[in-house]
C-alpha cells in the first residue's frame, strides 16, 4: 500500500498502520503500482457509510517526533497549578476558498484567554498569526508554538502534550480528532459537509464537540457557550 502526500505530512503519516511506502507528489511511473485511487474516493469504493464507519481512534500520532513544550507564565507564577493546557487556532489556510467564512477574528478568543483555570498555547502557524498574537491585551498570556513547527509531526507532538484543543474548521481539527484529543471545533453557519448541519458531535472523531453559528457571521453565539463550557471544564 503506497500513500502519496505532501512533504509536510510525510513524517506524520508514517505512523499510519498498513502503509508500506510514502511517496511525494509528482510524476509517478504507472508500472510501479497496480491500482490508483484518490483518497477521498475510498468510502465509495469500500461501501463505507455512517452506519459502518470505522473509527479506530487514535489512528495518528507524532511518529516519534519530540516537541519541547515551553513553560507558560501562568504555570510558573502559581505553585502546584492544576489547570488545563489548551491549544487554540482561529484561522484556516488563507489559500482555502472559504477561509474567510470559517476563520474567526482572533479577538473573539480574548474572553476565553482570561480564564484563570487554563494555560493557552497557540498552534496557529504563519506570519499573520505572530502579528495577531502581539495585538492581544497585556493581561492575557498565550505561548506561541506555531512559530516552531516545521511540519505536521511537530504540530501533533505539541497537541499530544495539551489537554484540549479549541479550533475553527481547519487541519488542526482533523489532526487533533485523529489523535483522539478532546477538541472543540467552532463552525461557521455553512460548514464543510463533513461536519453536517445539526449535530454537536462528529461521526469521524468521537472526542470532538462542535459549536455552531446559528446566524451567518455571528461568532458571539459560538464563543459564549464555549466560554461557559471552559469555565466548567
Amino acid at each position: 500500500l503506497v500513500l502519496v502526500c505532501s512533504a509536510d505530512l510525510k513524517t506524520l503519516f508514517q505512523s499510519l498502520k498498513g502503509v508500506d511506502e510514502i511517496w511525494q507528489p509528482g510524476p509517478l511511473d504507472a508500472n510501479s503500482f497496480h491500482t490508483y485511487t484518490p483518497l477521498m474516493s475510498l468510502p465509495n469504493i469500500l461501501n463505507i457509510t455512517l452506519d459502518n464507519l470505522p473509527t479506530p481512534i487514535p489512528y495518528l500520532d507524532a511518529g516519534g517526533r519530540i516537541f519541547s513544550l515551553p513553560k507558560h507564565p501562568i504555570t510558573q507564577a502559581k505553585d502546584r497549578w492544576k489547570g488545563h493546557k489548551v491549544g487554540i487556532t482561529w484561522a484556516g489556510s488563507p489559500t482555502q476558498g472559504r477561509a474567510r467564512d470559517r476563520s474567526s477574528p482572533h479577538s473573539q478568543f480574548i474572553p476565553l484567554l482570561k480564564q484563570s483555570n487554563c494555560a493557552f498555547y497557540s498552534v496557529q502557524k504563519g506570519e499573520m498569526a505572530e502579528a495577531q498574537l502581539q495585538d492581544l491585551p497585556d493581561d492575557v498570556d498565550v505561548v506561541n508554538l506555531g512559530e516552531k513547527f516545521t511540519d505536521f509531526a511537530d504540530t501533533a507532538a505539541a497537541i499530544a502534550q495539551l489537554d484540549l484543543v479549541i479550533t475553527v474548521d481547519t487541519s488542526v481539527a482533523h489532526l487533533s480528532g485523529a489523535m483522539g484529543k478532546p477538541t472543540w471545533v467552532l463552525l461557521c453557519h455553512n460548514p464543510d459537509w463533513r461536519w453536517m448541519l445539526e449535530e454537536n458531535t462528529s461521526p469521524w472523531y468521537p472526542t470532538l464537540r462542535l459549536f455552531r453559528q446559528l446566524d451567518f457571521g455571528d461568532w458571539d453565539q459560538v464563543f459564549k457557550p464555549v466560554a461557559a463550557a471552559l469555565t466548567n471544564l
